[in-house]
């Protein structure tokens, strides 16, 4: 009986280590993927390290780690949460790593970022960004699904983010918007945003209804929109969006 105490007593930090956050809000198809298995996930679900989410068609997921990071995802989202370590009796080793593999998402940076600059990272197919106490968005956009040329796009809603992929890196600040159109080119900015790109939705209504808490939010206004040319830093935009 003592021996059978003991493993159970040091299987407690696993199970405890395993967990990252919950879930606060979804709206339509939303399921959760681990160890090939999935199951629809709904409000008040809890996320896990290792788990991956896919949001369905005119879906939407709102996401609150433990260290009050908010993830709000969009429709046709692909989003995994590939590593998270957070004590909040500490301000050092603390990290998370997370990846979006389709669709598009947004991150209002928690503790973990403020406190350590680039701690929080998000991998997409074509480079990673670092967070630096940062709201950003993040358009992942693929070829054969009309949101224009493929490639990924970050939108710096306020703070700061580091866009980096084998090529070379690029910071973005408040209003920013980089773009990178894959692994072997370098990450640049452009003034907007592809046609008919959609973003993740804003997750303060969500949050607010939940009883969660959020810092401020700005809220980001785009007039034009554009398609990157073959030199994406001088893209073609036109009005009336």
């Amino acid at each position: 009986m003592r021996s059978l105490l003991v493993l159970t007593l040091g299987l407690v930090p696993l199970f405890a280590y395993a967990a990252a956050g919950r879930v606060v809000e979804t709206n339509g198809n939303v399921e959760v993927s681990q160890s090939g298995a999935t199951a629809p996930i709904k409000a008040g679900g809890v996320i896990e390290v290792g788990q991956s989410l896919t949001v369905g068609q005119g879906s939407l997921a709102v996401l609150q780690m433990d260290d009050d990071e908010v993830v709000s995802l969009g429709a046709n989202a692909r989003f995994e949460v590939q590593e998270y370590r957070f004590d909040p009796k500490s301000e050092t080793g603390n990290s998370a790593r997370y990846r979006l593999e389709g669709g598009s998402a947004r991150l209002i940076s928690g503790v973990i970022a403020r406190q350590q600059p680039g701690a929080v990272q998000l991998d997409t197919p074509f480079g990673q960004v670092s967070t630096v106490g940062t709201d950003y968005g993040v358009r992942v956009c693929t070829a054969g699904t009309g949101c224009g040329a493929p490639g990924v796009y970050v939108t710096v809603n306020s703070g700061k983010v580091k866009v980096s992929n084998p090529r070379g890196s690029q910071t973005g600040t408040n209003g920013q918007i980089v773009y990178i159109a894959g692994l072997d080119v370098v990450p640049v900015l452009v003034a907007a945003l592809p046609r008919d790109l959609d973003g993740a939705p804003d997750p303060e209504p969500f949050l607010l209804a939940a009883g969660a808490g959020v810092g401020p939010l700005r809220i980001e206004i785009t007039s034009s929109v554009c398609d990157p040319a073959a030199t994406p830093s001088t893209p073609t935009c036109s009005s009336g969006r």
